[in-house]
């Protein structure tokens, strides 16, 4: 049974690395304009990436390193939308609750600690309520 419930958080892994790959359209792990930082790192983020390449994934990923999420604030989030997602548009700030939502259940779901990640019924219930908040407009 326990390698089971094993398996399922691997799986909740694999679909948060999913979702975040699905939202930014790149390859995770890799480099891409959408992805420069706007925000500061600490030293040991830094240290992690510099040493990031096709080989050393995985041991990363083991002490912790997850792709990268260009921005942490509202303001962050919204001039991503606007200049990558929406650049024509004029940008709702439910998009900007929903993204920020969004990304709360990625980082959740990716999480190092496998007991702290959700089962994925509840994934389908925050991504449906977070649809409908994105119907609102």
């Amino acid at each position: 049974m326990a390698s089971r419930q094993t398996a399922t958080m691997i799986d909740v892994y694999s679909f948060a690395i999913i979702m975040w790959e699905v939202f930014f359209e790149v390859i995770p792990y890799s480099s891409s304009f959408k992805l420069t930082r706007m925000y500061e790192t600490n030293n040991e983020e830094e240290r992690l990436w510099s040493n990031v390449s096709l080989f050393n994934i995985p041991g990363l990923v083991v002490k912790g390193l997850r792709p990268i999420i260009p921005f942490k604030t509202e303001d962050q989030i919204f001039k991503w939308i606007s200049e990558y997602m929406l650049p024509d548009e004029k940008t709702s700030p439910n998009i900007v609750i929903v993204v920020m939502k969004y990304f709360e259940i990625v980082k959740r779901n990716w999480d190092h600690n496998a007991t702290l990640r959700s089962p994925i019924s509840n994934i389908r219930s925050d991504l449906e309520d977070l649809l409908a908040l994105l119907e609102m407009n």
